[in-house]
């Protein structure tokens, strides 16, 4: 798995897909963090079935743990699978009660200026990105997801008190934000 996870992190996902295939060979009962990594990779690769499948298992192997169902909802999403996604995201909010999965901390800020360069700050961290549109999903893209896309769809919150809270889903976090100018 260490093989698959440094095949991941430098971009081969072809390379760290072959070495998820012989893991599994010799072990097909991967650990709950090993069954995430093969999650990511699969997803890297678009194949969103199998992305599901090792998210599920990566969930089985940690009850509980809201980290691994996240990404489980953003693979439904890309498998053109709403209502599971749905499903998911209300579980996820459950387990995490309410906080996100980047930054454990309840409260965040996100920049986004026109041309789309974005800034996200927590407590525990700064990221800059880019941030686009693409078709019904807002993308991030930043050196910290490889370099690659992460899109997902964005909700309104079904709060009447509050007409202006989102929720944003992708594969490594749920951000529920508002608007400010």
């Amino acid at each position: 798995m260490a093989v698959a996870y440094v095949q991941m992190i430098s971009g081969n996902h072809a390379d760290a897909a072959a070495a998820i295939e012989k893991a599994l060979r010799f072990d097909p009962n991967l650990s709950a963090i090993d069954r995430y990594t093969a999650g990511m990779i699969f997803y890297l690769q678009r194949d969103y079935e199998r992305a599901i499948d090792s998210f599920k298992r990566a969930g089985y192997g940690s009850q509980g743990n809201g980290e691994f169902v996240t990404p489980l909802a953003m693979a439904y999403v890309r498998a053109g699978r709403i209502d599971e996604a749905r499903a998911t995201v209300a579980e996820a909010q459950r387990l995490l009660g309410g906080r996100d999965c980047l930054a454990a901390e309840s409260l965040a800020l996100m920049q986004v200026q026109p041309d789309g360069k974005a800034a996200f700050r927590s407590a525990s961290q700064m990221m800059t990105e880019k941030v686009s549109v693409k078709g019904n999903l807002l993308c991030e893209q930043s050196e910290n997801a490889f370099d690659r896309p992460d899109c997902g769809p964005v909700y309104r919150h079904a709060n009447p008190a509050d007409e202006t809270t989102y929720a944003y889903m992708n594969s490594t976090k749920v951000f529920y934000f508002s608007p400010a100018q």
